[in-house]
Order: structure tokens, then C-alpha cells, then sequence
């Protein structure tokens, strides 16, 4: 349920999402999803993500009034099979090319190498500007009240940057983790609009390197679960540097209630074959709708329509590579 509004000084307005989807209702969805995904080879899988996504969206509400998904499966299609024929065409005459000046490289472990180091260089580009693009067409599709929101900025800076911030994190035995995901989650959020307004992120990575390095010394011994406080406190610091106009932010999560979450949506998952997928999303939906706050009286009313441009297709490099988010 929203928080009750209080006022006087020092007071302001508190106000949370509310999820209102119900298992049951998402699982008859899901069913029929896979069912017609069988039956069309797989090609039907863009239409399922967009009746889950739609569904979620509608379900989510903001002081009364339910967000809305206008994407659809035939976005993410297009989008899908243009990327494939790029790369198709690329990966073709790239490896042409690479046959023509060594013919000899199918045998020869050094030349093998040697072909394949630009290929992950590049795939870590790719994904950036894949995860980046994702969410500008999720965003471009998302409407309250009739206002939609907004990804500006360049997908390939954002993957040049990220490649450059996986090289100094290698460098410095990932110590330069708190810095790489703080930057670009900076970057993500300094282009983020919804209408005309745009949010505004001040973290830095200095806030989180004592916990890095803790979870850093400890991972041995916790057989890496204690990333997940790390995680906790990386989203708990990030909501509270976001501001959107007077509105602020806090995302009431710690390590253990992080932990209740993602394992047992990781076994429910992994033991029932994903037909428990509909409840991991409904509960996930619950959780982040019950923990992030919305602090600020906001006057949504003056804010007009966004004017950028919105893409024509989906999300076809994270279909493409499988990295986009939900």
C-alpha cells in the first residue's frame, strides 16, 4: 500500500509503487507462451515477452494511476532480424578475411588465438550497447499518465566505456569495480528522462569501496554469497543519489532481505524448469514496489511530453547476445 502522506516541517511526502498482478493470471499467460512458442519454432517469443511485459507494466500503480507498455512482439522482431543479418555479414567477411591473409589459422593455435582476441574485445562493446539500447527502447515504451519516458546518449560510448572500465578493473584486481558500476550507472541515469525532465544521479565509487573490499576479502570463505550485501548496498546508495525534479529516492534493501529474494528465485527457477517463472516475477515486482520510496511532493502535472526520438525497433543486440534485463 502508498505511505501515508505527512507534513509539517521537517516532514515530506512519502509515496510507494503498488503492484497489483496476481499469480495465476501471469502463469496462464506464461502457459500459453510456451505452448505457442513450441508451436512457431520460437518465433513466437517476442510476442510472449510483450504480453508478460505489458502485463507487469499494467499492474504496477503510482498514486492510482497503472503504468502502460506499448512495445510489441513485431518491434522486437524486426529488430532481432536485423541484427542477425549484420552479423551475419560481418562475422562472414571478417572471417574471409582472416582466411585470406592466414589460411593456415584453422591449425595453428597461435593465429586461433589471434582471431578470436578481437572478437571478445568487440563482444564486450556489443554487450554494453546492447544492455544500453535495451533500455532506451523499454523506456521509449513505458508511459504513466500518458508520459513516456526516455533513453538519451550513445550506446556506443556506453560500450566503449564499459570496455574501458573492464580493462582498469583487470588492472586492479577489481578494485575498480565500485568506480566502473557507479560511472555507468551514471551515465545510464544523467540520460534518463521521463517527459521533459530529466533524472539526475551524483553517486561516486568511493562510497562503496570499503564494502568491495570487504566482500572482496571475504568471498573464499562465503562462497561468494556475501556479493549480495555488496549488491544490497550498491542499490540502497544509488536510489538515495537519483532525483527526478523535487522527488528523491530510498530503496529499503539490506543483504539478508537482497538474499531472500534472489536465491530462492534462483532454485525456484533452476528445480521447476522455469514453470515457476511467473511467480518469480510477481514476487520480484512485490519486492521492489515495497521497498523504493518516492520522497518529495513532485507537481506531475507540469510535466510535458517528451519530444526525443523514440526507436523504431526493439531490442534486437540483447535478443541477439541474451543480456538484455526483463
Amino acid at each position: 500500500m502508498p505511505l501515508q502522506t505527512t507534513d509539517g516541517i521537517g516532514s515530506a511526502r512519502r509515496d510507494r509503487l503498488r503492484h497489483h498482478g496476481e499469480v495465476y493470471d501471469l502463469f496462464g499467460i506464461h502457459i500459453v507462451n510456451i505452448l505457442l512458442t513450441i508451436v512457431t519454432i520460437g518465433i513466437y517469443r517476442f510476442w510472449a515477452k510483450t504480453r508478460v511485459r505489458r502485463y507487469l507494466w499494467s499492474q504496477t500503480s503510482f498514486l492510482g494511476d497503472r503504468f502502460e507498455y506499448t512495445g510489441t512482439g513485431k518491434e522486437l522482431l524486426l529488430g532481432f532480424a536485423i541484427v542477425i543479418v549484420f552479423l551475419l555479414i560481418f562475422f562472414g567477411v571478417y572471417i574471409a578475411l582472416f582466411t585470406w591473409i592466414w589460411p593456415e589459422w584453422f591449425n595453428d593455435q597461435g593465429l586461433q588465438t589471434l582471431y578470436s582476441a578481437p572478437l571478445f574485445v568487440l563482444s564486450v562493446v556489443i554487450v554494453g550497447m546492447a544492455r544500453f539500447r535495451a533500455r532506451r527502447y523499454r523506456l521509449s515504451r513505458t508511459l504513466w499518465r500518458g508520459i513516456r519516458g526516455a533513453q538519451t546518449g550513445s550506446s556506443v560510448q556506453y560500450g566503449l566505456r564499459s570496455l574501458g572500465f573492464w580493462v582498469l578493473a583487470l588492472l586492479t584486481l577489481g578494485f575498480y569495480m565500485p568506480y566502473m558500476s557507479t560511472r555507468l550507472a551514471a551515465y545510464k541515469f544523467n540520460n534518463t528522462w521521463f517527459g521533459d525532465r530529466r533524472i539526475e544521479f551524483n553517486a561516486t565509487g568511493d562510497r562503496l569501496l570499503g564494502v568491495f573490499a570487504i566482500c572482496w576479502l571475504l568471498t573464499l570463505p562465503t562462497l561468494g554469497l556475501c556479493w549480495i550485501w555488496y549488491r544490497a548496498a550498491a542499490l540502497r546508495y544509488y536510489a538515495s543519489c537519483v532525483r527526478y525534479g523535487d522527488l528523491g529516492f530510498e530503496f529499503d534493501v539490506d543483504g539478508w532481505s537482497l538474499f531472500l529474494l534472489v536465491i530462492p528465485n534462483m532454485l525456484l527457477t533452476s528445480f521447476t524448469m522455469g514453470l515457476a517463472y511467473p511467480y518469480v516475477l510477481i514476487r520480484t515486482a512485490n519486492f521492489m514496489c515495497d521497498r523504493l520510496t518516492l520522497v518529495g511532493d513532485q507537481d506531475f502535472a507540469l510535466i510535458a511530453q517528451s519530444l526525443k526520438p523514440r526507436p523504431t525497433t526493439g531490442e534486437g543486440l540483447a535478443e541477439a547476445f541474451d543480456v538484455g534485463d526483463f
